[in-house]
C-alpha cells in the first residue's frame, strides 16, 4: 500500500491535521503482511523511504513520529515526473 498526502501550503490549519489522522488511522490498521510506504507532495515529491515497509510495532512508532513532523506549505505539482 502506498499512501499519498498533500502537503501543500492550501491544506494548512486543520485540513493538514485531520489528513495526518487520517494518514495515522489507515497506517495503524494495517494488517502485519502488509507493506507499505508514503509519498507526500508539495512542490516536490517525497518518499517516507525508498523502499516497502514491513509492518511491525517499530516500524508503526516511526511512522508516526514521521507523520507528526508534516506539515503544510508550498504550491500543489502533481505533475511531476
Amino acid at each position: 500500500m502506498v499512501f499519498i498526502i498533500d502537503t501543500s501550503g492550501s491544506m494548512s490549519g486543520q485540513k493538514i491535521e485531520q489528513a495526518k489522522e487520517a494518514l495515522k488511522y489507515c497506517v495503524n490498521s494495517l494488517n502485519k503482511d502488509d507493506n507499505f510506504n508514503i509519498v507526500n507532495f508539495s512542490d516536490s515529491i517525497e518518499p517516507y523511504e525508498d523502499k516497502l515497509l514491513n509492518v511491525n510495532n517499530e516500524q508503526s512508532k516511526k511512522t508516526n513520529k514521521f507523520i507528526d513532523t508534516l506539515t503544510a506549505s508550498g504550491g500543489t505539482n502533481i505533475m511531476m515526473l
